[in-house]
């Protein structure tokens, strides 16, 4: 907030939220997993970002300028990589995200002459994956 015969009010806010949150089972050729029941591997997240900024110009001349941006970039990976297995029931990769991004801006600007700016920009990039990926000489089984 500014107050004043010549009042100028600048504000910024910027969120970035980045991560890759992986749930994973890892192997190579001399390693097996034998499961006697179900196999399930499980990835569920929420990603949000919000920020806000309120702002107020008021004088003889009142400037006032916002900036406002929000970035959400967010990866959620369920996967089974490279593990030779044998499991008796079924085999479960799931991979599961609520992914959002949210910005508030609201300013006033007041006075004799009165200049206002204010920008925002909202970006989500959310990738959400579930795979299998066996070598070329490796075997699974399931049965359900």
């Amino acid at each position: 907030m500014s107050l004043g015969a010549v009042a100028v009010g600048l504000n910024a806010a910027v969120v970035n939220q980045h991560a890759t949150i992986n749930t994973q089972i890892y192997g190579n050729t001399e390693s097996s997993l034998y499961v006697s029941r179900g196999l399930t591997v499980k990835n569920v997240i929420t990603a949000t970002a919000k920020t806000s900024v309120y702002s107020a110009s008021a004088g003889g001349v009142g400037v006032g300028g916002n900036v406002l941006l929000v970035f959400n970039n967010m990866e959620s990976v369920a996967s089974i990589v490279n593990m030779p297995f044998h499991v008796a029931s079924s085999v479960v990769v799931s991979a599961g995200m609520k992914a959002d991004s949210e910005a508030s801006l609201a300013a006033a600007t007041l006075g004799g002459v009165a200049v206002g700016l204010s920008t925002s920009y909202v970006g989500l990039n959310a990738q959400n994956k579930a795979y299998l990926e066996l070598a070329e000489d490796m075997t699974a089984s399931a049965s359900s």
